[in-house]
Formats: structure tokens, sequence, C-alpha cells
């Protein structure tokens, strides 16, 4: 009779072990998983706010290329870029002396420029804002008597 009870308290003990040991692999696992959902979360801000200063970059370079042909009469470049900023469309516009980059939903910057006499294709953009085709990649920048004059 000793033995029969010795093997039920020895049966409760063992399953209390297992279950004892899945709580505690559980808890584990949750512990886990958290910790790489904030890993992939931040990783995740980590990427946009890359693209978002390699946006403020993109727009940068333009502005000081404008202002480089705004400085120099007879100034005359075939100025090359990139026309996505990692796979996404941007759009470019020149509007009473600054420079419009617009990237996604939420990055707008603006670059001053050092002169208000620009034009884009022909188009003054003291009166109208006038936008850069970014699809093409490359525009030619000039200086023509102290006007700069941009064309696709």
């Amino acid at each position: 009779m000793k033995n029969k009870g010795n093997e039920k308290r020895y049966g409760k003990k063992k399953g209390q072990v297992a279950f004892e040991f899945l709580v505690i692999y559980t808890m584990f696992m949750i512990a886990f998983i958290a910790t790489i959902y904030f890993s992939s979360q931040r990783a995740i801000f980590q990427q946009l706010y890359a693209e978002q200063i390699y946006a403020r970059e993109i727009g940068m370079r333009f502005a000081q290329e404008i202002n480089t042909a705004a400085e120099f009469p007879g100034y005359s470049k075939l100025y090359t870029f990139s026309n996505t900023i990692r796979g996404s469309k941007y759009n470019l516009s020149v509007y009473d002396g600054s420079l419009i980059l617009f990237y996604k939903e939420t990055g707008v910057f603006y670059y001053p420029l050092m002169t208000k006499n620009v034009s884009i294709n022909g188009f003054d953009t003291n009166i109208m804002t006038r936008g850069i085709d970014t699809l093409t990649g490359s525009m030619v920048i000039r200086n023509v008597n102290g006007k700069v004059e941009i064309t696709q």
C-alpha cells in the first residue's frame, strides 16, 4: 500500500513540474517575442528617419546647385540626380526664391535660394510655382545675364 501512495504523490509532483516548466517557458517566449517586436519597430522608425535625412540632403544639393549658378555669371552645368528616393517619387518646385521638396505625406522641406530670378523651362518662378520634373533625372542649369535658367 505504501508503494501505491508514493507513486500517486510522485505522479502529482511530476505533473506539477511539467506545468511549471510550461509556465516559465511561456513567460520566456512572451518576453522574447516582445523584444523582437520592439526591435523591429525601432528598425522601421530608423529606416523612415534615414529616408527623411536623405530627402533633405537631395533638396539641399538642388538648392546649392541653383545658388552656385546664381553666384557665377556664365555658369552652365548638366546636373544629374536620382529620379526616386529609395523607390519613392518626390517633387521639386521653385517659387519666389524658395526650393520646395515634397516627399511622401510628411516630408515637405523648404530651402532658401540666393535669388528670386529663376526660370524653369522658360517660366518665371516669381509669378507662379514651377515644378522640376524629377523623373527625367537631369537638368541643365545656366546663369544667363544674372538669371538662373533651368531646362530639362
